[in-house]
């Protein structure tokens, strides 16, 4: 909405799961997290965006919900092989219109294919101005199938209209999938047919510790 005029605010613009290119998006919870990326090699290119998870699928109402599988509590959930909002959003706050996505779904335009990205994403978004530039560098996300990701961005590249890794997105890396630790029989959760969800955002921090030549991320998040 624009409010610059008291009393009469107007729309500026709306966005839906019918508009191009956010045709993964589910039930948004959580609210977007405003910031400014260059996209382009000039301080004109400097944008102010709005990032977002791509929101709830229904199907995570039923605790044993596993994607790829028959069974599930909701005939309709059977054999999924990607939940609804399994994506992440940069979109141009001053229109609304879709920089990038991020989404293991070939959704039509601006979108960067992520295999693994198959799960909601229903957190707000972490993002880190790592040079102090007032630039977003870093963004960090859970998802409701266990894992956290990290998309870096090289602010001052460009975005291909089908973009590749090395312009605008530097790299997604999926930094932990509780997969890997969940499949040696100990696990009560795998024991009971269940799977770690992240709902919220992740706290990012660093520190030096004693003896190492750099600095290390640490990265908090809570399964609920």
């Amino acid at each position: 909405y624009d409010v610059s005029t008291v009393g009469t605010p107007t729309q500026k613009f709306a966005i839906t799961n019918t508009t191009t290119g956010f045709e993964r998006m589910g039930h948004i919870l959580a609210k977007p997290v405003v910031g400014k990326i260059q996209v382009g090699s000039t301080k004109s290119d400097t944008k102010d965006v709005l990032i977002f998870g791509g929101g709830y699928d229904l199907c995570y109402e039923d605790p044993t919900f596993k994607l790829n599988a028959t069974g599930n509590k909701f005939a309709e959930c059977d054999s999924k092989t990607s939940a609804q909002g399994n994506a992440v959003y940069i979109v141009d706050a001053s229109n609304g219109s879709l920089i990038a996505s991020f989404s293991s779904s070939t959704a039509a335009g601006k979108n960067v294919n992520v295999a693994n990205m198959t799960h909601s994403v229903v957190s707000e978004i972490t993002t880190l101005d790592r040079d102090n530039d007032g630039l977003i560098d870093h963004l960090y996300f859970g998802d409701l199938g266990g894992q956290i990701f990290r998309i870096d961005l090289q602010n001052g590249k460009a975005l291909n209209t089908t973009p590749a890794i090395n312009t605008l997105v530097r790299r997604v890396t999926r930094v932990l999938n509780t997969q890997d630790f969940m499949a040696d029989g100990s696990n009560k959760l795998i024991e009971k047919g269940l799977q770690y969800r992240f709902y919220n955002k992740p706290s990012v921090s660093f520190y030096k510790p004693s003896g190492y030549p750099e600095r290390m991320a640490v990265i908090n998040i809570a399964s609920g």
